[in-house]
């Protein structure tokens, strides 16, 4: 292998680097940018999260898709579009554009679903929690097994969660369901 150098300019001076030097600090250059990258999701497109049962209402497939593909989306008060959400216009969103009615507050959307049992929780089930005084404030969607997608806080991105994380755990209050829009062959079965 040949010691070839290169002269590369710097201000007024120069100096020589062996090529080989060169190739490899471009080459670590190029993994230390492509690891940069890791930590800063984009918006996914993937629902690989969660798998339906073939049975399942196709409004709620659509939600459920809809809200999935929002993982990496900005936190934004007040949000409800792939711009930036929160809480409960993530869920709104997702809910809306699927066909269902759901109020905008995640307070509201507590007192417009039907009472599910945690140990009776469903792939789509809506799960609030209190996180500061005695008032609803936060709304995810409920995920199966462990898991719920929710648009935590500011400089956050929408992202899933545990249900058993001793933060979450402490503060949940409960879950409802959703009916199934109006003119659904589902509707009865949810």
């Amino acid at each position: 292998m040949s010691r070839e150098t290169i002269l590369t300019p710097c201000r007024e001076t120069a100096f020589r680097l062996p090529a080989r030097t060169l190739v490899l600090l471009g080459f670590c250059a190029l993994l230390l940018g492509g690891c940069s990258s890791l930590g800063e999701r984009g918006p996914s497109t993937s629902s690989s999260a969660t798998v339906l049962p073939q049975t399942a209402d196709p409004s709620l497939r659509k939600a459920l898709d809809l809200a999935l593909a929002q993982r990496g989306r900005p936190y934004r008060n007040g949000g409800d579009t792939p711009a930036g959400f929160d809480c409960s216009g993530l869920v709104s969103y997702a809910y809306g554009n699927a066909g269902y009615t759901l109020p905008r507050s995640a307070s509201d959307q507590f007192n417009a679903t039907r009472r599910v049992p945690k140990g009776k929780l469903e792939v789509g089930d809506l799960v609030f929690f209190k996180l500061r005084g005695s008032r609803i404030s936060h709304v995810g969607i409920f995920l199966g097994g462990d898991k719920f997608l929710h648009a935590p806080s500011s400089g956050k991105r929408v992202e899933v969660a545990r249900m058993s994380d001793p933060y979450w755990h402490k503060r949940y209050v409960g879950a409802g369901r959703v009916d199934a829009p109006a003119g659904s062959t589902f509707a009865s079965l949810r």
